[in-house]
């Protein structure tokens, strides 16, 4: 009897010596990661002081940095724009940063999307140039967390009126 357990007490202690998994983010630890995951080669995130003061859009590396919008100090109400879908059986929603004629869209959402419509995630990154869709990136490893909406009230973004069509998860992004 004694031998039958000691796989099952062995499994706990091995999974505690790993210590916790680092989340997929680009953020500081000083800062409150809103939404952030990996694309496979980089990773994309958005970070926020806990006080409200910043908010930033990152793509990149922890090593390199490709895109790293507002520069520090620039009101996120400025740069940002959001807002939410309501789907039966899910919901989701989509941050946008504007940066002159580029625009980058994180968004996560559930969905009935699977066969017989069984619940499925999504998430990723859209970005725009001059309006049209030039990529459509989906997260390859879970998002850490899910795009969280208190960002909106907590940084005063302007968020699209519910039900608005302002924002479509692009076909690229949806399950398969």
């Amino acid at each position: 009897m004694r031998a039958a357990l000691l796989p099952f007490l062995a499994l706990p202690l091995a999974v505690l010596a790993t210590g916790p998994a680092r989340a997929i983010t680009l953020c500081k630890p000083t800062e409150r990661a809103f939404f952030s995951c990996s694309t496979g080669h980089r990773i994309a995130s958005i970070c926020g002081m806990a006080d409200g003061t910043s908010l930033q859009y990152r793509y990149g590396t922890p090593a390199k940095l490709d895109i790293a919008y507002p520069a520090e100090g620039i009101p996120a109400a400025n740069v940002f724009f959001g807002g939410e879908w309501m789907f039966s059986g899910g919901g989701g929603a989509w941050l946008r940063a504007t940066r002159g004629a580029y625009s980058y869209t994180v968004l996560s959402a559930i969905g009935r999307w699977g066969k017989n419509g069984e619940g499925m995630t999504t998430a990723g990154i859209v970005v725009t140039k001059d309006g049209h869709d030039i990529a459509d990136i989906r997260c390859a490893a879970p998002e850490t967390p899910p795009l969280n909406t208190e960002v909106f009230g907590r940084y005063g973004i302007k968020t699209a009126a519910p039900g608005s069509d302002m924002f479509e998860i692009p076909d690229a992004l949806l399950p398969k």
